[in-house]
């Protein structure tokens, strides 16, 4: 066996080094990261995201119908029970009262149904001053031509004081009893509250 000189020695590890330098190379290309699967998977969750959304989508949908203005002293009694869908929106103005067959107004015929026992201050009606007294001997005659009714809606402002609708609230429910048919002093002891109205 020769010995090999010391530049032999220098050139073999010289190409020693180039082969392993391209077979780093190859590895690395051959290493590079497929996005295809993962491109894959990724437009696979899109479509099903989108089915799953169209699917939804119709059972969001909401039938409405503007209601009719009818006046306070017309309540139909066709729509006996929770039928009546009594609403009772807390506006800056007053309290705007509705049901199934429709808007009720005060008796000069505009709304609010119940205007501010006060006059407005900056066009809102001051906290205290709604007129609660009148929403619950309302609430008492509607109850009377209903007496199976007991749901009532309440929706407010946002800048309506909590405490009004609180107070309205109270003013709907009068005492709660068993039966509820309003000559016990119960008068919509199922009060929902709802979204507000702008």
């Amino acid at each position: 066996m020769q010995q090999l000189s010391h530049l032999e020695r220098a050139r073999v590890r010289a190409r020693v080094r180039r082969a392993m330098a391209a077979a780093d190379d190859e590895a690395h290309e051959g290493g590079e990261l497929n996005l295809v699967p993962y491109l894959d998977i990724l437009v696979n969750t899109i479509i099903f995201l989108l089915a799953t959304t169209v699917s939804i989508v119709p059972l969001a949908e909401v039938q409405a119908q503007a209601p009719r203005e009818v006046d306070p002293a017309v309540v139909t009694a066709s729509h006996g029970g929770d039928r009546l869908l009594l609403t009772v929106a807390v506006s800056d103005s007053g309290f705007i009262v509705a049901g199934a067959g429709g808007v009720l107004r005060d008796r000069s015929g505009r709304l609010p149904t119940i205007p501010c026992a006060a006059s407005l201050e900056a066009g809102r009606c001051p906290a205290g001053r709604y007129d609660h007294h009148q929403l619950t001997r309302l609430a008492w005659r509607i109850k009377q031509r209903h007496p199976d009714a007991r749901r009532v809606f309440v929706s407010a402002d946002r800048n309506v004081p909590y405490r009004v609708i609180v107070r309205t609230m109270d003013a709907l429910r009068g005492k709660s009893t068993a039966r509820c048919t309003g000559k016990d002093g119960c008068l919509f002891d199922r009060v929902v509250f709802s979204a507000g109205v702008q």
